[in-house]
């Protein structure tokens, strides 16, 4: 079974119409793949991320994100695997962050439904701040998200 990360582009009439109930669907890779440079900058985000766990609570310059299928590993020996979604968050600095945090999955596409470029081309400071918020749940989950600053 072969997968397929697709780059998902609009163009600024897309951006103005978009709204926090249209999440992209699929995968995101703001990177352009027409060219061998955005091909390599994938290639070089899926395979040098360190862990976003560790960052909760601080505000990230995110200039760049792929999202792809993932698989994550049970707890418990006895429980299946399950589907998941990889995140991987290029920081402005060019630290990359990876999650399997279906919340940050879900932030990431609400976040390139309005901004395709990751605020490259379209924000003041070339960029999304966003703080990572995780919250405790009384079952022993976390939900985790990226909330934009201004």
């Amino acid at each position: 079974m072969s997968q397929e990360i697709t780059a998902y582009v609009a163009e600024p009439t897309e951006i103005a119409s978009a709204s926090a109930c249209n999440a992209v669907q699929g995968d995101v890779n703001t990177f352009d793949l027409a060219t061998n440079e955005g091909k390599l900058a994938t290639l070089k985000t899926l395979n040098s991320a360190d862990s976003l766990n560790g960052h909760e609570g601080e505000v990230l310059d995110i200039v760049d994100c792929v999202t792809k299928p993932g698989i994550r590993k049970s707890r418990d020996t006895r429980l299946p695997n399950t589907p998941c979604t990889d995140t991987y968050l290029v920081l402005m600095d060019g630290t990359v962050l990876m999650t399997q945090s279906e919340g940050v999955a879900n932030s990431v596409r609400e976040i390139a439904a309005m901004f395709p470029d990751f605020g490259k081309n379209t924000l003041p400071d070339g960029c999304i701040h966003a703080a990572f918020v995780a919250k405790d749940l009384p079952n022993g989950n976390t939900i985790k998200n990226l909330v934009p600053q201004f």
